[in-house]
């Protein structure tokens, strides 16, 4: 897997931290299909919110009871965070993919949006928790010139325009061009819906000042980092000039009557047993929080003062 495949993986993947795990009996659980959350028309004069996640719900990668073996996928944890947060919105969903199926997830997700947008379909916001880095060094190399953390917004429409037309044999020395290429459609897409009044909020990643989420590149986007339960910016968050949002990210998990509670910010969140992996009923010690979870709750925030 290429140096950018690893990084995808890590923050996609919603970037849990402070593992530990029992080797015991499981049982298989299998991704749940996707399921958008529809509501009913409020009124004849009040439509209820339109809200698209894209994220990760074909594998599942997420962990909430005290084996190593996942049992839900990165895409329901960040759903369940917007759902909990605005119980009268629609939420739409829309997966793509990390590691080497990547770039195909992505092409059919831009087209499948582009082809909504010939149609007129509009959305309030958009959640995207997943994205591709590249570090500030490869970036600079690959230019010839300094971007790092400090001046990537001052020069985001630049490091955009190169990125868009480099050619392949330059970006391949530095990490994969498919990749990249293929994250900059994604980047154009996200740009048209912004354009047309859509909200776009992109988790910054956790790998601190060193390395890009390309998604942050799309404009007026919402770059969410990550805070600690003490309201500091946590050690593992992006912490760059296009970052503009800091939000708390833990998940607490607790054992409850037949299953979980996921404390999303905003209510507790039911994971029935069944639904995981454990043949034991003890909460994961690894702790859930990312950027991939901040993000989210930028987004109830500014819409629940609506």
């Amino acid at each position: 897997m290429t140096k950018i495949g690893r990084i995808f993986r890590r923050i996609a993947l919603c970037g849990a931290f402070g593992s530990m795990a029992l080797t015991a009996p499981v049982r298989h659980v299998p991704a749940r299909p996707i399921e958008n959350r529809i509501v009913a028309t409020i009124s004849d004069t009040v439509k209820p919110l339109n809200i698209l996640v894209i994220d990760a719900f074909k594998k599942n990668h997420v962990r909430i009871d005290i084996v190593a073996t996942p049992d839900i996928t990165h895409g329901v944890l960040v759903s369940k965070i917007i759902e909990t947060g605005l119980p009268d919105a629609n939420v739409y969903k829309k997966s793509v993919t990390a590691g080497k199926d990547a770039q195909h997830s992505t092409d059919s997700v831009v087209g499948e949006l582009f082809k909504e947008m010939r149609e007129g379909k509009t959305y309030d916001a958009v959640n995207c928790s997943t994205g591709n880095e590249i570090t500030f060094p490869d970036l600079s190399a690959a230019m010839g010139t300094v971007i790092n953390a400090e001046n990537i917004a001052k020069n985001a429409k630049k490091v955009k325009e190169f990125l868009r037309n480099c050619p392949d044999e330059i970006l391949n020395k530095y990490n994969s061009a498919q990749n990249i290429k293929s994250s900059m459609e994604y980047v154009n897409l996200l740009d048209s819906l912004s354009a047309r009044g859509t909200k776009v909020y992109v988790s910054g990643g956790n790998d601190g000042s060193y390395s890009l989420n390309l998604l942050s590149l799309v404009d007026n986007s919402i770059n969410v980092g990550s805070l600690n339960n003490r309201g500091e910016r946590a050690f593992y968050s992006s912490n760059n000039s296009l970052v503009n949002r800091f939000e708390k990210d833990n998940i607490p998990v607790k054992k409850t009557k037949g299953g979980y509670t996921l404390d999303t910010g905003y209510g507790d969140a039911f994971i029935s047993r069944e639904n995981t992996t454990s043949l034991l009923h003890v909460p994961s010690l690894r702790k859930l929080r990312g950027t991939s979870f901040a993000s989210p709750r930028a987004l109830v925030k500014d819409f629940r003062k609506k």
